[in-house]
């Protein structure tokens, strides 16, 4: 009995961390007004009773393994327990030196094993197989507030598969607003809208290509190749594209040249 307790308890804590429970302050989801404590060897259930009490547990629940116990505050079934308050009782647990692990009642989920979109012509990017995103998807498919700059050809600002994902751009080889790549019979003037695409372009839709960055991500399209030579960008188109990435504060540069 003591050796399979031992066992779930080194389960449980290579659980916590491995999906970073263990991290201050909480950031993933649980239930509000209900807490998981681990006591120390040294701390009786009597302590336990004692300071429960003192932070306005309801329910003492026993989880099956000596030591690990499932709080429930006063209040919690009906909803009158926030986050916040959660979480100050947990780090008030941790301070009094009793427990060896005290946290809100983490809610996780199941995980897929992988995630296919359903884009047209997503069978043909065998590319994103390669680099097995359909498993990536399952942990991340983007996030709100990360910008990437695509330093290229220009982007087809009018693109239905990239709706809804493009910031207001720029063109500092020509130096206007318009990032859209010129009508212009030259094989780099899809570049860009290329380049783009394969970074955000809108997925799960039905329709063209997915993107690597499923959701959340914006791009801020940068024309660096000139009207009249598109497929030439020169030195102080670069460097005046960086600036204004940079000055956007966007978290990445994506720039796809040579020479």
């Amino acid at each position: 009995m003591r050796m399979r307790a031992r066992m779930i308890l080194v389960c449980w804590w290579v659980l916590l961390v491995a999906t970073g429970a263990l991290a201050q302050p909480v950031a993933y989801p649980f239930r509000a007004g209900e807490l998981i404590v681990v006591l120390k060897p040294s701390t009786s259930f009597a302590q336990l009773q004692q300071i429960a009490q003192q932070e306005g547990v309801a329910e003492i629940r026993d989880l099956g393994t000596p030591g690990i116990y499932h709080l429930i505050l006063s209040g919690a079934r009906e909803g009158k327990v926030d986050a916040p308050q959660t979480q100050s009782v947990a780090e008030r647990l941790m301070a009094s030196g009793l427990f060896d692990y005290a946290a809100p009642n983490r809610v996780y989920r199941f995980l897929q094993v992988e995630v296919r979109p359903n884009d047209a012509r997503y069978r043909d990017q065998w590319g994103l197989e390669m680099i097995n995103m359909p498993r990536a998807w399952t942990l991340q498919k983007g996030k709100e507030g990360v910008v990437v700059a695509v330093l290229d050809s220009g982007v087809q600002t009018t693109h239905p598969d990239l709706q809804g994902r493009l910031l207001p751009g720029r063109d500092t080889a020509d130096d206007d607003d318009d990032p859209n790549p010129p009508n212009v019979d030259n094989p780099f003037v899809s570049h860009g809208t290329h380049a783009t695409g394969i970074i955000a372009a809108v997925t799960n839709n039905g329709i063209g290509v997915a993107g690597v960055t499923w959701e959340g991500v914006r791009v801020l399209p940068i024309k660096v190749g000139p009207d009249s030579d598109i497929s030439a960008p020169s030195a102080d188109g670069l460097l005046r594209g960086m600036r204004l990435a940079i000055d956007r504060r966007v978290q990445v540069i994506n720039l796809s040249i040579g020479g």
